[in-house]
């Protein structure tokens, strides 16, 4: 069927962005310094459906968990002491080939992936917590093509509602109150960014303004380079034939690490389209000549 191929597409894409361009490094860097500019990224391990974690965490009153295709869960979203029935419905429509989602609460259902979603949309988990403020369900969104969605509902008034989306970004981990979303971004190879969220009744929002690349690999380049960085010391530099890796993303500039773990300033970017594809240049050299194994999963 449709959804089995697309998960092995799914799947060998999460492979070759953790392993297309280059040996992996052992541990994320702790960055040091300035970003040269700053962003504001709305923004994940992932969490396709053979990779999620379905454990209950519980902390006291307050707990979160996985809510699993068609298995309906007992849970009191409303506080009031009496056990509501949820459940999170998949199904298969034969003649669209295509699943449908949707959140089944009491007797309300929300749709969470039907006729109206994105078309790329292929795949959707759904998580419940219950948090100090209030009860809440999260619902990840993904498809082809690294097409991602999160929503965020909260019940109110007595009903589910929707009160906030982020576009193009996955839960990669859930907890309560707490989210790790990403994307993926392409900018001298794939990568895997991360970035801490939280949510509450007012939707999600972060405190992090730099995503966390989680997938850092060596790129090894062709020529001598000199880093970037505000923090008043003396620029550091790499030389033809060092592997360098990205660890942290910035507004048009990407942080990296040497094999040391030791934090070496930014690379500013600038891009063009070159024949239909987007090239990345660092002053005006262009990526595929600053670098030897540049690789796009996509």
């Amino acid at each position: 069927m449709k959804r089995e191929l697309n998960l092995l597409i799914s799947l060998s894409l999460s492979a070759a962005m953790l392993t297309s361009c280059g040996e992996n490094k052992p541990d994320n860097t702790e960055v040091a310094g300035n970003t040269p500019a700053q962003t504001t990224t709305e923004t994940s391990t992932s969490t396709d459906e053979e990779d999620s974690d379905d454990s209950d965490t519980t902390d006291q009153d307050f707990f979160s968990l996985q809510l699993e295709e068609n298995s309906p869960k007992e849970i009191d979203i409303d506080s009031d002491g009496q056990m509501d029935e949820i459940t999170f419905e998949s199904n298969y429509l034969e003649d669209e080939d295509k699943y449908y989602y949707d959140i089944q609460i009491k007797d309300q259902t929300i749709s969470v992936v039907d006729e109206n979603t994105n078309p790329d949309i292929e795949f959707a988990s759904a998580y419940y917590s219950q948090a100090e403020d209030g009860n809440y369900v999260i619902a990840s969104l993904s498809g082809i093509c690294c097409t991602y969605q999160t929503i965020l509902y909260r019940w109110e008034d007595g009903e589910l509602k929707e009160i906030d989306s982020l576009d193009g970004y996955n839960v990669y981990e859930f907890t309560d109150n707490n989210l790790l979303l990403g994307e993926v971004v392409d900018v001298f190879g794939t990568w895997i960014t991360s970035n801490q969220f939280y949510y509450d009744k007012t939707g999600l929002w972060t405190a992090e303004k730099h995503p966390k690349i989680t997938n850092p690999t060596g790129l090894e380049l062709k020529q001598d380079i000199t880093f970037y960085d505000e923090s008043g010391e003396e620029p550091k530099s790499a030389k033809a034939g060092d592997k360098i890796y990205p660890c942290i993303l910035g507004q048009n500039c990407i942080g990296f690490s040497d094999e040391n773990d030791e934090f070496l300033g930014y690379l500013i970017y600038s891009s063009k389209e070159e024949d239909g594809i987007e090239v990345f240049y660092v002053d005006g050299v262009s990526e595929y000549d600053l670098f030897t194994n540049v690789a796009y999963a996509s």
